[in-house]
C-alpha cells in the first residue's frame, strides 16, 4: 500500500486487515505511517516511490514481511504549490513522477514479481473529462493511470484496476480547503471507508480486468472502462 499513512491509504490499510488480509504500508512520511501501522496492525516501509532504488527495496522487504505478494495498491500521490503553466518546470515534473511514473514503475515491478493478483491505482475524478482543472499536470497525470489501466488490462496473472474518487475527506484535502476563500462550499465528499469497499470489491472480482469505476458522494459507483 504505497501513500498508506493517512487518508484514502490508511481506510484501505484498515478494510484489508479487517478482512484478513496482512498488509504492508509504504509511506515517504515515517512518523505517521509508523504510527498509523500500529493501531491497525500493519507493518511499515518508508519508501518514496518517485525513486527507483526504494521501490526495489519495498518489494523486496514486502515480500519478507507477508511471505508473498498478491494485492498492489497505488495510492501515493497528491499536489500541493503553484501549477502548470506558471509552476517552474521541475515542479510539476514532480508532480507528474509522482502521480503517473510511480504509479507505472510500481505497477511495473508488481507485474514482474508477483505470479498472480491484483494492482490497484487510486486516480482521481481530475483524471476524466474535459473541465479545467487548477492543477492540469495533476489531471494529466491522473488521466494517464486511467488509460494506464485500461491499455494494459492484465499481465499474465496479475489484472489491473482504477478507482477515480472524488473530493474525498482527507488530511490531504483539509489543507486544500484551508487555503479556499472563507465560505468556500467543496459539495459532497467520500470518506475514505467508502474509497476502501470499492477497492476491496474489486479485489475480490476476478473478473474486474483493466477496469476503471468512478466513486462520487450519494452516488452509484459508475464503471467507466
Amino acid at each position: 500500500m504505497t501513500g498508506g499513512a493517512a487518508g484514502i491509504g490508511r481506510g484501505i490499510s484498515e478494510l484489508l486487515i479487517q478482512e484478513g488480509a496482512r498488509v504492508v504500508i509504504a509511506d515517504v512520511d515515517e512518523q505517521t505511517g509508523r504510527r498509523a501501522a500500529a493501531e491497525i496492525g500493519a507493518s511499515f516501509i518508508r519508501a518514496d516511490v518517485t525513486k527507483d532504488e526504494d521501490l526495489r527495496r519495498l518489494f523486496d522487504e514486502a515480500e519478507l514481511a507477508l511471505g508473498g505478494i498478491s494485492v498492489v495498491v497505488n495510492n501515493a500521490g497528491g499536489v500541493e504549490g503553484p501549477s502548470y503553466p506558471m509552476a517552474p518546470a521541475e515542479e510539476w515534473s514532480a508532480v507528474i513522477d509522482l502521480n503517473l511514473r510511480a504509479v507505472m514503475r510500481v505497477t511495473q515491478l508488481a507485474l514482474d514479481r508477483i505470479e498472480a493478483g491484483v494492482v490497484v491505482s487510486i486516480a482521481s475524478v481530475a483524471g476524466l473529462g474535459d473541465e479545467t482543472h487548477a492543477a492540469p499536470e495533476y489531471a494529466a497525470a491522473k488521466a494517464g493511470v486511467v488509460r494506464l489501466t485500461s491499455a494494459v488490462g492484465a499481465h499474465g496473472g496479475v489484472r489491473l484496476v482504477c478507482v477515480c474518487p472524488d473530493s474525498t475527506r482527507t488530511p490531504a484535502m483539509a489543507r486544500t480547503l484551508a487555503a479556499r476563500p472563507p465560505g468556500f462550499d467543496p459539495g459532497p465528499m467520500l470518506e475514505p471507508g467508502e474509497v476502501a469497499e470499492v477497492v476491496a470489491g474489486l479485489i475480490r472480482d476476478d473478473s474486474a480486468r483493466g477496469r476503471v469505476v468512478l466513486v462520487r458522494a450519494g452516488a452509484p459507483v459508475q464503471v467507466i472502462a
